[in-house]
């Protein structure tokens, strides 16, 4: 064997090396990851939040216990586009939406004409939700279950 052939095994032992130590560190990144996803507490996304209603108000549609499963981006409001259709009058077209930030349920009031209140106050900016939150929209009232 000259001296190319000899460099030439050498760089192909070296290279095969290397392939296996980025293919063995990939591998236990990985699983690490998968491990710490395992011991994460579970986030409203994984959990089943819902809201249940508590009043029905004008909705002819909607009964008193009726549960509503909650998802990010879920909007409320009298108009056919919106995920839960609420046949109010006090209700605007788009009234409310949810979504989830930091792994929490946030409510958002839509700048509508009679607002939305959560647990009697009303619902100036954008806030997380917790169980057993009230939301009032028109005469509807919603309560957040888990």
């Amino acid at each position: 064997m000259d001296l190319t052939g000899i460099i030439a095994t050498g760089f192909s032992v070296i290279f095969i090396l290397t392939l296996y130590f980025f293919i063995f560190r990939a591998l236990r990144l990985m699983k690490r990851d998968v491990d710490a996803a395992d011991r994460q507490p579970l986030t409203p996304t994984q959990v089943q939040w819902a809201l249940e209603v508590v009043e029905s108000g004008a909705d002819p549609k909607l009964r008193k216990g009726t549960v509503i499963p909650l998802r990010s981006g879920m909007t409320l409001g009298r108009k056919d586009d919106n995920s839960v259709v609420l046949q109010d009058p006090y209700v605007s077209y788009h009234h409310l939406r949810f979504f989830v930030h930091e792994g929490r349920y946030v409510i958002e009031d839509l700048d509508t004409t009679n607002g939305t209140k959560l647990n009697q106050h009303r619902l100036e900016q954008k806030t997380y939700l917790r169980v057993n939150d009230l939301i009032t929209l028109g005469s509807t009232v919603l309560r957040v279950i888990n």
